[in-house]
C-alpha cells in the first residue's frame, strides 16, 4: 500500500434474495395440492347455507332473501359468502341459478374449494419465510413449509369449505407484515397489516380479538416520534372492516351487534 493513499472502502455484498426459492416454494406446493384434489370434493353441512346465500345475492340482488321456500339460507356473519361472491362472478358471471348445469356446479365448486387450497399454501410459503429471516438454513425452512402443508390438518382443510385457511392466512400474513415492518421500517406494512386482520375478522368475527395484543406490539415497536402516525395507519383498515361488518349485520338483521351465532356454549362466536 503507498503511504498517503487510503484504501478504498470494501462494499458488502447485498444478501442473496430469497423470493426465487419462496416461489418454488409455493409452486411445488400448489401443483402438490392441486393433483390430489381430485374428484371427490371435500363438502360440510356449513357450506350449505352459505352457497345457497351466495346464490340469494345473484338472483335477488338481496343478503336478506332466502333462496328456498324453507328459508334455509345463511343466517351467520359474512364469513366465506365475501370471498364467495367475486369467485362466483369470476368463474360463471350473472349466469341464472335455472341454467347452471352440473357441469358448471362442479367445476364453481372445484373454484369455492380452490381458495382454501391458496391459502393454505399461502400460509405454508410465509411459514418458509418466517424460518429463513429467523435464521434456519433453506432445508429446514422449506421442509418446515412442506410439512404444515402436507403432514397436518392444514391438508385435509384445504379440501373442505372451512373458514380455517383462510382465515388462519389473513392471522399470519398479518403479524407477519408488523415484523417486517418491525425490522425494515416499510411504512405500507402498517395499513397492509391492519387490513388483513381486517379482512381475517369479516371471515371470522374472533379474529378481531387479535388486535389487542398487535396493537400493544405497534406501540413498542414503533418509533415513538411517530406513534400515533403508525397507529393511525394500522387501525383504519380495522376501523373500515368493522364499519363494513357492522353495516352488513344492520342490513341483514337490523341489529349491527347481530350476527347470527347462537350464543351458547356448543356454539362459538366465531
Amino acid at each position: 500500500m503507498v503511504e498517503g493513499v487510503k484504501p478504498e472502502p470494501t462494499r458488502s455484498e447485498p444478501k442473496p434474495s430469497n423470493r426465487p426459492l419462496l416461489l418454488a416454494v409455493f409452486i411445488a406446493l400448489l401443483g402438490i395440492h392441486t393433483f390430489c384434489l381430485g374428484r371427490e370434493l371435500g363438502y360440510t353441512e356449513d357450506a350449505k347455507p352459505i352457497l345457497q346465500h351466495v346464490e340469494s345475492v345473484f338472483r335477488f340482488k338481496s343478503f336478506t332473501q332466502p333462496i328456498t321456500p324453507d328459508g334455509d339460507y345463511c343466517m351467520y356473519g359474512i364469513g366465506m359468502t365475501l370471498w364467495y361472491l367475486p369467485i362466483r362472478l369470476l368463474t360463471i358471471g350473472f349466469l341464472p341459478p335455472d341454467e347452471i348445469t352440473h357441469v358448471v356446479a362442479f367445476y364453481l365448486r372445484l373454484a369455492y374449494i380452490y381458495l382454501n387450497t391458496l391459502a393454505t399454501v399461502a400460509t405454508a410459503t410465509l411459514l418458509c419465510a418466517w424460518g429463513l429471516r429467523l435464521g434456519y438454513s433453506k432445508k429446514a425452512s422449506v421442509l418446515g413449509a412442506f410439512c404444515f402443508s402436507l403432514a397436518t390438518l392444514a391438508f385435509p382443510y384445504s379440501r373442505y369449505d372451512f373458514s380455517e385457511p383462510v382465515t388462519g392466512f389473513f392471522l399470519f400474513a398479518g403479524i407477519h407484515c408488523l415484523w417486517r415492518y418491525r425490522a425494515d421500517r416499510i411504512l405500507y406494512l402498517l395499513p397492509l397489516s391492519g387490513a388483513l386482520i381486517a379482512a381475517g375478522a369479516l371471515t371470522r368475527i374472533v379474529v378481531g380479538l387479535a388486535a389487542v395484543p398487535l396493537l400493544v406490539l405497534v406501540w413498542f415497536a414503533v418509533n415513538p416520534k411517530s406513534r400515533f402516525r403508525d397507529l393511525f395507519l394500522f387501525l383504519t383498515p380495522l376501523g373500515v372492516g368493522a364499519a363494513i361488518l357492522f353495516a352488513y349485520d344492520y342490513g341483514r338483521f337490523g341489529n349491527p351487534f347481530e350476527t347470527g351465532y347462537p350464543i351458547d356454549f356448543d356454539t362459538p362466536l366465531l
